[in-house]
């Protein structure tokens, strides 16, 4: 990437850490810095308020917790983001219905391509 180049800011939050490595690196290799990874609602929060965050991908299980507090922020800020989880749309409160939710377990090809649609979407 050229000097100076804008590398887009992508907030992780997983918590589990070989995932979160997995999409540490994919979203390196897309030229991509992580905001995080976080695993907690309290650290995506904080960060979200601190760092610059031009997209997000969301684990929604995170232990006793779920990211939809976190999905409701980035919605509010119109800052795209893409669940990855075992859950499927319908598992979902309905507000979420619609939004992207690439299945774990991903291989590498299936978080790249998802990842390249949710940067469509910055403007």
């Amino acid at each position: 990437m050229p000097e100076g180049q804008h590398r887009t800011q992508i907030l992780v939050v997983e918590d589990e850490w070989l995932i979160a490595d997995q999409i540490e690196a994919v979203l390196g290799d897309m030229q991509c810095d992580v905001v995080g990874p976080v695993p907690d609602v309290r650290q995506a929060l904080e960060m979200l308020e601190n760092q610059l965050v031009e997209a997000a991908v969301l684990d929604i299980s995170l232990g006793a917790e779920t990211s939809f507090p976190i999905a409701d922020v980035l919605i509010a800020r119109s800052i795209p983001f893409l669940f990855m989880s075992g859950y499927v749309s319908r598992d979902l409160p309905e507000r979420f219905h619609t939004r992207n939710i690439l299945l774990k377990p991903a291989t590498t090809g299936q978080l790249t391509a998802q990842i390249t649609l949710l940067l469509g979407q910055l403007s």
